[in-house]
């Protein structure tokens, strides 16, 4: 049947919601658990590079992730099932999560 496409985000209902923070220099913090997708932002509280990691890229390379740069205004993201977010690298900054899960 092949893969399809999910449902519209404004049509389902969330299955869980994310609120994470975890000081930088520590590691993971988020993994979409697998049939699900995470719509929502991710940030760090200050000015700081290297900025939190998903799947391994930096994301300053395309887009600066903190909060002085976007005037607080958070980019929203869109990962899939296994895609994972790290926390910045600098320990005085933490890195935030606020969003929603959704099934497949």
């Amino acid at each position: 049947m092949g893969l399809q496409a999910p449902a519209s985000a404004a049509s389902q209902k969330p299955v869980a919601f994310i609120n994470l923070y975890k000081q930088g220099g520590s590691g993971t913090i988020y993994t979409v658990p697998d049939s699900r997708y995470y719509i929502g932002y991710i940030y760090v509280n200050g000015s700081t590079s290297p900025t939190p990691a998903i799947n391994g890229v930096d994301g300053s390379v395309n887009t600066t992730l903190n909060q002085a740069s976007t005037n607080g205004r958070p980019i929203e993201f869109y990962l899939g099932p296994g895609d994972y977010v790290v926390a910045n690298t600098n320990s005085s900054y933490y890195t935030y999560m606020n969003g929603r899960e959704y099934s497949l």
